[in-house]
């Protein structure tokens, strides 16, 4: 039928991610049902747009999710659809996916969710070509990240990197939904440069015990939360695992094995190695070949070392971290729920946000004057924006009491008008677009943060590049 009719497979997507059903099969074509019989055949999923959370690239692998609920379960199976006929239909082997344990169904109902396995790609990234991150949070259970931990070491998975993945770091955050997942709380948008949920830096922690105007958090006692509650939504904790030379070996003979009975054995054996990396009195960690040499102190100390062992940065105290809502309370918490810290990075040191978090755009832009760096190669371009912004912001003191030329933050309304307005061809406009660094664009985001979606949420990268 799909070759005999050209609108067969426009409205069969749309079924499938609607749920309703407006046409019917008529002989060799497709007939438009009456209104009084369009009916819904199951419900829609417009968190479908959200593609970070259904599927993950991990080198040259694709990772299918298995989000925590049901109502994201189709978008699952839609996207191993994509990946079995499209994106990796030359080679199965490349999809990676793991799921409950075979006997899931005979442990007994209160001890399930021990061994219940959930993962959504917010909580996936790839942060380096040898490093992942795993968020435990919310959506991704503890169970899940074992099993992801073993299945990614063992799957040969091609990377930049010489030997590959072999570090993953998991991240603990509090299973609460003002962070959903590890990217809705930090984002790295230059190779020195991160942006950070300010109560989740243990500096930034330390800076406001300092200060005198300091006052614990009430509210959980204002709300009477228990103590298992609380302990529940606690702050972040690390934990390392490395691709030590045992495993590096058992991987090897793995995947050079012939024979099915003595690949398995291998299999089994390399799944009951310990990768965890641990720290001794000192906090120094004993696998002597491995880059990391110490337990990072907390998340930005992390993101620090990232910084400075994986992308040449000279010291931990040359990394610049800018804070949600800019360190400031409440702005740091409100500008937290409308994605602040979620942004997708388009190219290294340009970003994309939403413009309703301007203490945030505005502590990025403060960073980059302290830096003295360059917004664009043109500065009539750079001085329309300084303009534009004195309108969209609502002063320009920062938070010492200075004025500031805001240049490193553009909203894309304005980049769009200012090609309009200098009637720039098609050539003109990629030279500009081209030139523009160091720079945080800023978007509507009308109701998409009240779904807590960011533009990381909202893309999904098959193709890394340098």
């Amino acid at each position: 039928l799909g070759e005999k009719e050209p609108k067969y497979h426009t409205e069969l997507v749309k079924t499938l991610l609607t749920g309703k059903l407006e046409y019917q099969k008529q002989g060799e074509g497709l007939k438009r049902r009456e209104i009084d019989e369009v009916r819904y055949i199951f419900p829609p999923i417009p968190n479908f747009i959200f593609t970070r959370d259904i599927c993950v690239t991990v080198g040259d692998h694709l990772l299918i999710t298995k989000p925590r609920f049901y109502i994201r379960k189709r978008e699952v199976i839609l996207m191993r659809f994509l990946a079995e006929n499209y994106f990796c239909k030359d080679n199965h082997r490349k999809i990676i996916s793991v799921s409950e344990d075979d006997d899931f169904f005979q442990i007994p109902e209160k001890n399930k969710t021990e061994h219940l396995v959930s993962y959504e790609g917010g909580d996936i990234m790839m942060i380096s070509p040898r490093h992942l991150l795993i968020g435990c949070s919310e959506r991704t259970s503890p169970y899940a990240i074992q099993k992801l931990v073993s299945a990614l070491f063992l799957e040969n998975i091609k990377t930049k990197h010489e030997n590959g993945l072999d570090i993953i770091s998991v991240i603990k955050i509090g299973a609460k939904r003002s962070q959903m997942h590890i990217d809705t709380v930090f984002t790295h948008i230059r190779r020195d440069i991160w942006v950070l949920h300010s109560p989740l830096s243990e500096n930034w922690q330390k800076a406001q015990k300092d200060k005198k105007w300091y006052t614990t958090n009430y509210t959980d006692d204002l709300y009477q939360k228990s103590r298992a509650q609380k302990e529940k939504e606690a702050d972040v904790s690390l934990f390392q695992f490395y691709l030590n030379k045992e495993g590096k070996k058992l991987k090897k003979q793995y995947w050079e094995a012939k024979d099915a009975e003595e690949k398995q054995n291998y299999k089994i054996a390399f799944r009951k190695l310990d990768y965890l990396l641990r720290p001794d009195q000192n906090g120094k960690y004993q696998e002597t070949d491995c880059i990391y040499t110490e337990k990072p102190k907390g998340l930005e100390d992390l993101l620090r070392q990232i910084s400075v062992k994986e992308f040449g940065v000279k010291s931990k105290e040359d990394v610049k971290v800018v804070y949600s809502g800019g360190g400031e309370r409440p702005f740091d918490a409100r500008e937290q729920w409308t994605d602040a810290c979620n942004l997708f990075t388009l190219r290294e040191g340009v970003s994309v946000g939403y413009d309703r978090n301007y203490k945030t755009a505005k502590h990025f832009n403060e960073i980059m004057l302290a830096n003295g760096e360059k917004t664009s190669d043109y500065p009539e371009f750079t001085d329309y924006i300084v303009e534009k912004n004195k309108k969209r912001f609502r002063n320009q003191i920062n938070r010492h009491g200075d004025k500031q030329a805001i240049k490193h933050v553009l909203h894309a309304e304005d980049l769009l008008t200012f090609i309009a307005e200098k009637d720039l061809d098609l050539e003109q406009t990629k030279t500009l677009v081209a030139s523009v660094k160091n720079t945080m664009i800023l978007l509507s985001s009308n109701e998409l943060s009240r779904a807590r979606g960011g533009s990381h949420c909202m893309t999904m990268p098959l193709l890394r590049m340098d």
